[in-house]
């Protein structure tokens, strides 16, 4: 014959999971009296014949001065289940739960509502960081696919020019030849740039020297004729390596847009408690209406999307630009640094 009596050793497994599992387990009575905790609410070995009359909000959500088990409780009474994803607490540490509340019923009457509050900050941010990686992949095939055009572009006016050139102007052949190569070196470079990032969304960000990527930057360019002042000695940005991208662009623009540039000054002055770096030039500058809509997308005299994309990677890093030169006397670029995100190296 069956006994209607739970096996104990069923009991002892039962209570002993109850116990050890990771997630909080609470259970209060239809007077929000909490009668369970497991160890994982309490934080400790809890005596589970000792009631408990400590308040679930002090307990898990701490001192937020939210009521947030209160009102969830009171909203399961009434739907007999409710599941949803809670975040409390204050910045840069915020926590996040999924929490699921379930009303317990005899004979038609309420006896108590059984909480299971899981801890999923860590997923969360791994879902964030993930769709950050994906987000940066888009911005890094879209930026290279937009500089390889350019440079296309570039090649192919050149061979139209070169057509047309006859044999009795050799070293004008030559010239557009070596122009051609130069734009050919860029394509390469761009695209082992991009073949060196494909793993982009594995790497953290890191301490990235201005002055060696501003340096590595010119080196794509053949600009003898623009001097280039670099005034950022030892100074290092916490960031993503697609900051060569920003450069590479801030350079594109002064030489393509600035018409009449001749030289271009990087340099750095601080502003409260965060850091201005600032990239001027020369040139011709950009109109006061225009400063804002320069860096919308698909808006310029060619694709479009550098100074957009600028903008776009420098967010990922809490980094903002504006351009505040004056029309006629140059461009002038100043990115933001909050605190935190530079430092200076000591070199000497």
């Amino acid at each position: 014959m069956e006994s209607d009596t739970p096996d104990v050793t069923e009991y002892r497994i039962f209570r002993e999971v109850i116990e050890k599992t990771p997630d909080k387990i609470v259970v209060l009575d239809p007077l929000y009296n909490t009668i369970f905790l497991n160890r994982a609410a309490t934080g400790s070995d809890f005596r589970y014949s000792n009631p408990c009359t400590v308040d679930p909000d002090e307990l898990i959500f701490h001192d937020t001065g939210q009521e947030i088990f209160r009102r969830i409780y009171r909203e399961t009474l009434k739907s007999g289940k409710i599941s949803r994803e809670i975040t409390y607490g204050d910045p840069p540490f915020p926590r996040t739960v999924k929490m699921t509340t379930m009303r317990v019923e005899d004979a038609n009457e309420v006896i108590a509502v059984v909480a299971h509050i899981a801890d999923i900050t860590e997923a969360k941010l791994s879902l964030q960081e993930l769709l950050l990686a994906n987000k940066k992949l888009h911005m890094l095939i879209e930026i290279t696919r937009h500089d390889i055009l350019n440079q296309i572009q570039i090649i192919l006016s050149l061979l139209s020019v070169l057509g047309d050139l006859t044999d009795d102007a050799p070293g004008e052949g030559m010239k557009y030849r070596d122009m051609i190569e130069e734009s050919t070196g860029i394509i390469q470079q761009l695209l082992k740039f991009t073949g060196q990032y494909h793993d982009m969304g594995m790497h953290e960000l890191l301490w990235v020297p201005v002055e060696t990527v501003i340096e590595e930057t010119i080196q794509l360019f053949h600009i003898p004729s623009v001097k280039i002042s670099l005034e950022a000695e030892g100074l290092e940005l916490f960031t993503d390596p697609l900051i060569l991208k920003v450069f590479f662009n801030l350079m594109e623009n002064s030489i393509r847009h600035g018409e009449t540039v001749s030289s271009i000054r990087v340099y750095w002055y601080f502003r409260g408690d965060t850091l201005v770096l600032v990239w001027k030039d020369n040139g011709r500058g950009v109109p006061d209406d225009k400063k804002e809509e320069i860096f919308r997308r698909y808006v310029g005299d060619h694709t479009g999307v550098g100074l957009y994309m600028i903008r776009e990677i420098l967010s990922l890093s809490g980094i903002s630009i504006r351009e505040a030169g004056t029309e006629g006397k140059g461009a002038r670029f100043e990115m933001t640094i909050p605190a935190g995100c530079f430092r200076f190296n000591d070199t000497g």
